[in-house]
């Protein structure tokens, strides 16, 4: 009789425990759903601030539009349930919430080349905030994230392309060196590439040691000023963001200026492609860009 009481306990024990760790998951996840939801759409709010404050008038384009998209994010589950996507109909309410973060990323993705470094002339900065946004996928839905990535690089939309650089150069995933690095379509550096296979280039040079060797070595081989002017412009970009020190590239930078100079490229011509830099700079005298990185007296 003890013996059946003490039984009847136990499993009475053992069914309110698995209801509580349910619960426990639960609230688990809907608390993680809540505060990516609550960042995306703080996300998306700011960059629709900033889209609309480019202009006198705001217009509502196709990018206000996604940025609206986007900004719905954390609420569209619970109201819509299914959704069509490249001519599939997908189900919202069935994708986690890291699914649901990388569908509407890539809706962004093919608006704008975005950067989380200072952007050059034809780029977008999409800021810290989604830097943490993309840092939390790496952290916790590489399963997801990864596969997201290789596809985008594969795409044959270049801002895909460019995006899946950006992130993987930015957060130094190893995992996808092969495939940031094997992604560019062209292979002769006297040629003019697309600005997405040198993002390629930068992500691969980003995650090999020493940092930045095929970016020196392709700037010493590459005649193009498109080509040169964008590196250039990367290595302002490193040492601007503290990932790189002004010394560290004015050896290259040195043998670059030379080399060109004995081209018979016009002065002004090199000037130009340091114009816009802040950090890397032709010294006045001409004795070479190291004097650059000297503190001031």
């Amino acid at each position: 009789m003890g013996g059946s009481a003490t039984h009847r306990a136990s499993r009475s024990f053992k069914r309110r425990f698995r209801v509580a760790r349910s619960q426990s998951r639960q609230w688990s996840r809907a608390r993680t759903r809540t505060v990516l939801g609550m960042l995306t759409a703080s996300i998306a709010f700011l960059l629709l601030l900033v889209h609309g404050a480019k202009s006198s008038s705001f217009v509502v384009d196709s990018t206000s539009l996604g940025l609206l998209g986007f900004v719905s994010l954390p609420f569209l589950s619970l109201v819509v349930s299914s959704f069509k996507a490249g001519g599939v109909e997908l189900s919202f309410r069935e994708l986690s919430v890291h699914d649901q973060v990388l569908t509407f990323l890539d809706g962004i993705a093919i608006k704008k080349q975005w950067t989380f470094f200072r952007p050059r002339p034809g780029e977008e900065q999409f800021g810290a905030a989604f830097a943490e946004l993309t840092g939390e996928l790496v952290r916790n839905a590489q399963s997801e994230l990864f596969p997201q990535l290789r596809s985008w690089l594969k795409s044959d939309n270049p801002n895909h392309r460019w995006f899946a650089a950006e992130i993987i150069g930015y957060h130094q995933l190893r995992e996808l060196h092969r495939a940031v690095r094997t992604a560019p379509d062209s292979a002769d550096p006297r040629e003019t590439w697309e600005t997405w296979e040198l993002n390629c280039l930068w992500a691969a040079s980003r995650l090999e040691e020493p940092k930045y060797q095929r970016l020196r070595h392709f700037l010493c081989e590459t005649t193009s000023p498109v080509n040169q002017a964008w590196i250039l412009n990367a290595f302002d970009q490193m040492i601007e963001s503290g990932d790189a020190k002004q010394h560290e590239f004015a050896e290259v930078v040195q043998a670059f200026v030379a080399r060109t100079r004995s081209s018979e490229v016009p002065n002004e011509s090199i000037a130009a492609l340091f114009g816009s830099l802040m950090h890397l700079r032709i010294a006045s005298d001409e004795r070479d860009v190291e004097q650059a990185d000297e503190p001031q007296r």
